[in-house]
């Protein structure tokens, strides 16, 4: 599992490398205001996803580990992809659509043409979440790869035309982004429609939806109260006030890819139920991707104002102050995120639903209050103490669920996992 793992780790790095470059693009040419605008519509937009895509993708993983058994389950699964964006999709825009009245005052800050340009690519990237599942089954990494880092490839490739140009605005960065989500998903959905046959049964998009619904909860309640500040930040403070602290916590976003990408590995095997992947790997995995977190985050640490100066420029000075406050979030997020596919699969969700619902009320109303007081501040002091919270349930359901006698066991590495590391980058 190791080499499968450090494979895919530089397929992320390279993903992480793409977005930084389009963020300081981004940044730098659209400015504190248009980047404020611009990273509003995006959270919008990815906030219409989380509520139509019904945790599809996890629920098709949950479903094909328990009936692995089951002839063309494959086939059955690749039937559903092909229609259920379509269907959710074309929901979420119109959902979209009503926005101004749900939110009154919400196009005080963002401009009408440019929320809908984004809005088009709501279909295109809930296909790019249900082909990840699709190919997580599959254990086809290399697709998996390209639906995570085409999209944003192809949108830094025309940013970089429109500023050529000289025709980069908040519009055609709409543009390059909806762009992307297009034609990052073809290649795998070409790959999925080279099959013989793909079959649409409603039996087994009932079996999944279930599932899905179950667990959409958590992930919706979750995705609140990690990117309901950037919103009430736009809606209280401002576009100029957005773009600042956005910059900061698209870092912490960065270096949370780290953890996720284990995290969809870790899907991938406990659905095909593979034996590599035991309770005492699955706390390896855990300690190995907490010592790395927790070193990039010290390294990160002393290089914050450099980091803020090439990604931003001087306008963007005051990023500095929110991503001191956030980068403990890195650390403290990983658990979780490393760990949450391993709670899914056995299938706790009551748990996970109770306590991201307590987590949801508790940052929300924190954020109501705190941001129009103290801005960035206040959300950022918001979303370190949520992730701490996370940190702390999560730890407590690792003493419950694995192997776990001390918080060494999943927090600090040891010399074996050291020795398994090496065995197998010098194999790689």
């Amino acid at each position: 599992m190791l080499n499968t793992i450090i494979k895919n780790f530089f397929s992320r790095i390279l993903n992480i490398v793409i977005q930084f470059c389009s963020l300081v693009l981004i940044n730098k040419l659209l400015g504190t205001e248009g980047r404020g605008e611009y990273s509003a519509i995006i959270t919008w937009c990815l906030t219409f996803v989380t509520i139509f895509y019904f945790s599809i993708n996890i629920g098709l993983l949950r479903h094909n580990y328990i009936h692995k058994h089951v002839e063309n389950i494959t086939d059955e699964i690749a039937g559903l992809i092909l229609y259920i964006p379509l269907i959710f999709g074309t929901l979420a825009i119109l959902f979209s659509l009503l926005l101004p009245y749900i939110v009154p005052g919400i196009f005080k800050t963002i401009t009408p043409g440019n929320y809908f340009v984004v809005m088009v690519a709501l279909p295109f990237i809930m296909y790019n979440f249900y082909l990840q599942s699709y190919m997580q089954i599959r254990s086809d990494y290399l697709h998996l790869n390209i639906l995570l880092y085409l999209p944003n490839l192809v949108s830094l490739l025309l940013v970089v035309v429109a500023w050529r140009l000289n025709i980069l605005t908040v519009f055609s960065a709409a543009i390059t982004y909806t762009a992307g989500q297009v034609i990052g998903v073809l290649p795998a959905l070409v790959k999925m429609l080279a099959q013989k046959k793909l079959m649409f049964s409603f039996k087994v998009f009932k079996s999944v939806f279930k599932i899905s619904m179950v667990v959409h909860i958590a992930t919706f309640i979750t995705f609140i109260v990690n990117k309901s500040d950037v919103l009430l930040v736009n809606y209280f403070k401002g576009n100029n006030d957005t773009g600042i602290y956005f910059l900061a916590t698209t870092v912490v976003g960065f270096v949370i890819i780290i953890p996720a990408a284990l995290q969809s590995i870790l899907y991938s095997k406990l659905s095909t139920k593979d034996s590599s992947l035991s309770p005492e790997n699955i706390c390896r995995v855990c300690r190995v991707t907490m010592a790395l977190i927790f070193t990039g985050v010290v390294v990160i640490y002393f290089l914050v104002h450099p980091i803020v100066i090439i990604a931003g420029g001087l306008h963007y000075l005051r990023a500095e102050t929110y991503l001191y406050i956030l980068l403990p979030v890195c650390f403290f997020t990983t658990m979780g995120v490393t760990l949450s596919s391993y709670w899914n699969i056995l299938g706790i969700y009551k748990t996970l639903n109770f306590f991201s619902f307590v987590l949801m009320i508790v940052s929300v109303t924190a954020n109501l209050f705190l941001i129009p007081k103290y801005g960035p501040i206040g959300a950022s002091v918001t979303y370190l103490l949520a992730a701490f919270f996370s940190f702390l349930f999560h730890g407590y359901l690792a003493f419950k669920y694995l192997p776990v006698k001390s918080i060494a066991d999943i927090l600090i590495i040891n010399k074996q996992d050291i020795r398994l590391i090496k065995n197998a980058v010098f194999k790689n």
